[in-house]
Formats: C-alpha cells, sequence, structure tokens
C-alpha cells in the first residue's frame, strides 16, 4: 500500500516539533530517574516483601506458564499498533510497527525523551509520505484515548468488585468519583469538539488560570509580564498535538518550555474569523479541536476498541504473570488484579520517570498486596510484568530505530539521484 503524499497546503498547516534533546533537561531527569530506582527498587521493596523468595517463586514457574507469558508479550507487541492505524487511515502496520516502537524507546527509555521522540514520529511519519495535520491529528486523536482509557479502567475494576460483593465503602466512593470524572471529562471534550464557542469559553477560562504562572514565569525570565491575550504572532503557540499522555508510554511528549512561554505570553487572531483575540490558552485548546475533531467524528469507535484492546493486552501479561507463579489460588480473583493494575496505572501521571518505571511498579505490588495477595508473590508478578512488557519494546525500539535510518538514507540517496538526473535532462 502506497502512503499518501502530503499537499504543499497541509504541509504548512501544523509546524511539526523539532527532534532535539534538550541536555540540561536529561541530565536532571536521569538523575532523578536513578534517584528514584534506588528508592523504590532498594528502599522500599526489600522493607515490604523479600527479593530472594521472589526470584525463588519465579524459578519455579512451570514452561507452560513461561511460554503464556511469552505468548501474552508478543500479543502486547501486536496489538500496539492498532490505535495509530485507527487514528491515521493509510498507515500500513510495517510503518506504523516500526515508528510506535521507536517512539516507544525513546518515550519510556531515555530520561525527558518525550519532547525528542514526539519530534521523532513527526519525521518519521513524513518521511513515510503524511502530512504534519495528519500526523498532528494522529497522535492527538492517540493521546486523548489513551489518556480516557487510563482514566476509565480503575473505575471499571472497582464497580466489578462492588457487584462481586467485596469492596469497602471507600473503593466504592472512588469508583463512583471516578466514573463521574471520566463523564465530565468526555463531556467536556464533545463539547469543545462539536462547538468553537464552546471551546474558546474553556481557552479563556485556562488563561485567566494561566495568567498568574505566566506573569512568575516570564518575570523570572526578565521578560515583560504580558499575560493571555496580548497580541503575539500565534505561529509561536504551543500545539496541543504535543501534549504528553500517561504512562502509556504511546502518547505524545510535552512541547519545549521556551515555546510554551513564548506563546503564552500572548497570541493574536486564530484565524477563524471570529476577530476576537484569543490567549496562549485558547488558541491550544482550538487547534487541538481542529487536530481532533475529523478523526473523532469519523474513528472513535475504533480509538477506543484499540486502546482498550491495548491497555488489556498490558493486564494480560500481569495475569499471566501472576497465576503461572500462584496457580489458580493466589489469593486474589481476577477482577481485584485487574483493579489492582488498573489502580497502579494511575501512578504513570506522576512525571518523576519515563514511563512509569518505578513508580507504577511500586503502586502495582502495593495494591496488589491490599487486595490479598501475598507480597513476595506480588512483588514477583511486578517484576515478571515489567520485563515481559519493557524490555522487548525497548529492545525492538533500538531495532526499529536503526532499520528507519537506513531507509531515510535509502531515500535520501534516491531523491538525490533523481534530482540529478532532472538537472542533466
Amino acid at each position: 500500500m502506497s502512503s499518501p503524499v502530503a499537499t504543499s497546503e497541509e504541509s504548512t498547516s501544523v509546524a511539526p516539533p523539532e527532534a532535539k534533546l534538550d541536555k540540561r533537561k536529561q541530565i536532571v531527569a536521569g538523575l532523578l530517574t536513578a534517584a528514584v530506582l534506588v528508592f523504590v527498587f532498594f528502599g522500599v521493596f526489600p522493607k515490604f516483601a523479600n527479593y530472594s523468595d521472589a526470584w525463588n517463586s519465579i524459578q519455579t514457574m512451570s514452561l507452560a506458564a513461561v511460554v503464556a507469558l511469552l505468548a501474552a508479550a508478543i500479543l502486547n507487541i501486536i496489538v500496539y499498533v492498532f490505535p495509530y492505524q485507527a487514528a491515521l487511515p493509510g498507515l500500513p502496520y510495517g510503518q506504523g510497527f516500526v515508528v510506535r516502537q521507536t517512539s516507544f524507546m525513546i518515550s519510556n527509555a531515555i530520561p525527558a525523551g518525550g519532547a525528542f521522540g514526539l519530534g521523532v514520529q513527526y519525521t518519521m511519519l513524513s518521511g513515510y509520505g503524511f502530512g504534519p495535520a495528519a500526523t498532528s491529528s494522529a497522535i492527538a486523536a492517540t493521546s486523548v484515548w489513551n489518556l480516557l482509557v487510563t482514566l476509565a479502567l480503575p473505575a471499571v475494576g472497582v464497580l466489578a468488585i462492588v457487584f462481586q460483593g467485596g469492596a469497602t465503602s471507600s473503593e466504592v466512593i472512588g469508583a463512583v468519583v471516578g466514573i463521574i470524572a471520566v463523564g465530565l471529562l468526555v463531556g467536556l471534550l464533545m463539547l469543545v469538539l462539536r462547538s468553537e464557542q464552546t471551546a474558546r469559553r474553556v481557552g479563556r477560562v485556562g488563561d485567566r488560570l494561566a495568567a498568574p504562572v505566566i506573569r512568575r514565569v516570564n518575570k523570572r525570565k526578565g521578560g515583560a509580564p504580558g499575560t493571555p491575550g496580548t497580541p503575539s504572532d500565534p505561529a509561536t503557540s504551543s500545539d496541543p498535538a504535543t501534549s504528553s499522555g500517561p504512562g502509556t508510554s504511546s502518547g505524545p511528549a510535552t512541547a519545549s518550555d521556551d515555546a510554551i512561554v513564548s506563546s503564552s505570553a500572548g497570541a493574536g487572531s486564530t484565524g477563524t474569523g471570529a476577530g476576537d483575540e484569543a490567549g496562549a490558552v485558547t488558541l491550544a485548546v482550538l487547534k487541538f479541536r481542529d487536530n481532533l475533531r475529523g478523526v473523532v467524528e469519523e474513528r472513535w469507535g475504533r480509538l477506543t476498541v484499540t486502546s482498550t484492546l491495548q491497555q488489556l493486552c498490558q493486564f494480560l501479561i500481569l495475569a499471566v504473570a501472576f497465576y503461572g507463579l500462584t496457580g489458580t489460588d493466589g489469593g486474589i480473583n481476577i477482577v481485584q488484579l485487574f483493579a489492582a493494575f488498573a489502580i497502579a496505572r494511575l501512578a504513570g501521571f506522576i512525571p518523576i520517570t519515563p514511563g512509569g518505571l518505578g513508580t507504577v511498579d511500586a503502586a502495582m505490588v502495593a495494591m496488589m498486596a491490599s487486595m490479598g495477595a501475598d507480597r513476595d508473590t506480588a512483588l514477583a508478578a511486578s517484576l515478571l510484568w515489567r520485563a515481559a512488557s519493557f524490555i522487548p519494546q525497548v529492545v525492538l525500539g533500538i531495532v526499529t530505530f536503526l532499520i528507519w535510518r537506513k531507509q531515510a538514507h535509502s531515500r535520501g540517496r534516491r531523491s538525490r539521484d533523481d534530482s540529478t538526473t532532472a538537472a542533466v535532462a
């Protein structure tokens, strides 16, 4: 299948972010990541469980359990491309696989690599023939849907426990609050997508809330204390398609802070014909709406199914690992295990380590133990889950990155040859 070719109009409609690593942020993030990992794996876990007992449990796993774990890991890798294909029609599986695995490796294994991974995604998809507008829409859609599913699954898990009759009053309240929060978020998203006027109202509220922070940042940088709404160049505004998503390790990363601050100092007309001046947040909401509207209207069902399937495959790895260690009697049932998994994934929202490394693991062990699982078994299952879901994709990401570099070199050489031939002719 041939890749679509970007038109000149589309190519200028959205400015792709630059694939560049911030060395200072990378060093700070690397040190912070190392500190968190040392604290969790050498400070918290040894007090909570016994590594020797956990390792002994892993060594006693049957061959069938090991094979099942490998199969679950492979299935997780296979379906990881599906949300991207749902959001970007015409994307062949092979190209999507290269983009997704490479971006996973960069965003989840390199400290502060999210913004760089985003730029790499744009560059790769551009090389495959997709324009900036289509790329922005796909990245924004997969990020938003990953966020919604991540927020919804904990409420679903706790509700399932409620129906089983084993939930506490606090868990019931948490499930209700979670469902209401997700419902409000989805409702707000739908209103923003359906009405430009609503999108502007939401943006203006955001501008008012952001104004004190923006003034403080501008003052610290020694610039004018401008507030949202001051005329400026809208081309410098932050792109909502580059906002980071949770844990998922698959969502796009945040644009550079400098770009955000410069855009927040003020923004002009949105070009929508409304005639009113808009602040940085308003511009971001409007651009976010433009990026998402067509994708959501046409492919919301596919996005929902594929994003949910992707996260369920992550849970499948944990379930196979846990019951491969314990057999059918693990102290907790499958519903409780799912709730523990879904709630623990929320720790990925804490932007400390790439991919929630360490934070999600600690939360997962604690949640399984709180549900009634043996602590050593919970630790062993968490380690297996991390190994099976993280390491293979990082290794594959290195391979796909090298494949893409080779493909890009070949395309560049063909382009130079074609240019030379045209010049001679």
